[in-house]
């Protein structure tokens, strides 16, 4: 007996659904990723609260791993360094002025930029 063209489709659909549960591809969105908060209060925008700027560059930076630790060391000065040039800034490895309300504003929406 022929296929009509509504079983056909629903055949399809069910092969496509026991492919999705086989392997997952179309299984539901991942849950965001709990958001990073970095310190509390309001925020120095000359560059002093170096732990919440360190916290605040594991965000802006897919690749910063360093410490939180409240010092500007050679490692922190490297993120900075790297952000500045992601964002086009002047490159000092200083993360004041520019830098520090740059650095706030890519926290602030979550999405590293480089």
């Amino acid at each position: 007996m022929p296929r009509t063209r509504s079983s056909a489709t629903a055949a399809l659909l069910a092969a496509l659904s026991l492919c999705t549960v086989a392997t997952g591809v179309a299984a539901a969105r991942p849950a965001p990723p709990a958001r990073t908060v970095c310190g509390s209060g309001a925020w120095d925008p000359q560059g002093k609260d170096i732990a919440r700027i360190q916290c605040e560059l594991t965000v802006a930076l897919t690749d910063y791993h360093g410490p939180v630790d409240g010092v500007l060391g050679p490692r922190t000065r490297q993120a900075v360094r790297e952000f500045q040039f992601c964002d086009g800034l002047p490159v000092t490895g200083s993360p004041a002025g520019t830098t520090r309300s740059e650095l706030h504003r890519v926290y602030l929406t979550g999405v590293p930029i480089c």
